[in-house]
């Protein structure tokens, strides 16, 4: 089944360009197909939802997370598209893939996030780890660093070899707090920051877009107050982004743990003026090998120097010369 044909159709001005994950897409000539190759990629990002159902999460009663789960379920989708694009690569197509070995891992990936307490990154254990050390109470609102911060935690515990993560709670990335390896291992950065008081400083909006053409730019976390979403692309002023407001029943596992996968191609993209979302984000950033991270250097210095006292974040050699306790990197 081609699961992209049942993407919503949004509006989009004909001579409209997209940016989704560093790439182009322009619209094509057939009106009738205009934006098929772009659904068709949109189809193909892990898009994780609201769920009901569940097993209740620890001695609460919470067997469904509509309401309050929304920030869970975008930084769920940042970091699972970073497990997937590091793994088996950006053009990736669960619906296209006939490589047996390849959907097993797609399975595999899609496996840690289910609604459930053996999941590595399930809400299970991404509640259990907050609420032991951020105080957080089940059923409320996480924020966007939160999540991360808490993601990063569980990965360390599991499949730390695969990837390098580095969270920053500033603005910032340190070079000198990036583990050293004799062979590159792919590392994820998840900056924290907020471009405004109570919305998006207007000087911010040229440079958040711009972001969306470097290669390694995985979207950010963010949204409207009490709302979060997983933003991937951009097309004029319009941001797209996945919505986690829909709930969906718990997905039912065979007793050799297999699932249909389908509950998480997305049904629909959604898009909304960059000036009318939140000043507080988490972005994501994954270099792949050392040429993307030499690369993404080269982009980012370059971004800065561009936008030079007003950037979104910085980059520094080697960081200050006191402790940093909100820092976290491992």
């Amino acid at each position: 089944m081609n699961f992209y044909k049942t993407l919503s159709k949004f509006s989009l001005n004909s001579n409209s360009k997209v940016v989704l994950f560093g790439k182009d897409y322009e619209p094509k000539t057939n009106e009738e197909k205009k934006w098929d190759h772009l659904y068709e990629k949109i189809s193909t990002i892990i898009w994780v939802s609201y769920r009901s159902n569940f097993p209740p999460i620890l001695e609460t009663i919470y067997t469904n997370d509509q309401g309050w789960g929304c920030a869970i379920r975008t930084g769920q989708m940042m970091f699972s598209q970073a497990l997937l694009f590091t793994l088996l690569g950006r053009d990736f197509s669960p619906q296209k893939c006939n490589n047996q070995e390849e959907l097993k891992i797609y399975k595999k990936i899609l496996s840690y996030f289910l609604d459930y307490p053996s999941s590595c990154y399930s809400i299970h254990n991404i509640c259990s780890y907050a609420s032991e050390n951020f105080n957080y109470k089940i059923g409320k609102w996480f924020g966007p660093t939160s999540i991360v911060q808490t993601l990063k935690y569980l990965y360390e515990q599991k499949h730390s070899d695969q990837l390098r993560i580095y969270v920053s709670v500033e603005p910032d990335i340190y070079l000198d707090k990036i583990s050293k390896s004799e062979k590159f291992v792919p590392i994820f950065f998840c900056i924290s920051t907020r471009l405004g008081m109570n919305s998006l400083n207007t000087i911010y909006a040229e440079q958040l877009k711009e972001l969306f053409t470097f290669p390694q730019f995985m979207g950010f976390v963010g949204g409207k107050p009490m709302s979060s979403y997983y933003f991937v692309g951009c097309t004029g002023n319009q941001l797209l982004y996945l919505d986690p407001h829909y709930t969906q029943t718990v997905v039912q596992t065979s007793n050799e743990g297999d699932f249909n996968f389908e509950s998480y191609i997305p049904k629909g993209i959604s898009q909304i003026n960059i000036n009318r979302i939140d000043p507080s984000m988490t972005l994501g950033f994954l270099c792949k090998s050392e040429q993307e991270y030499e690369n993404f250097l080269e982009r980012a210095n370059i971004f800065i120097e561009k936008y030079q006292g007003k950037q979104i974040f910085s980059i520094h050699k080697n960081s200050p010369n006191f402790d940093f306790d909100d820092f976290i990197e491992f």
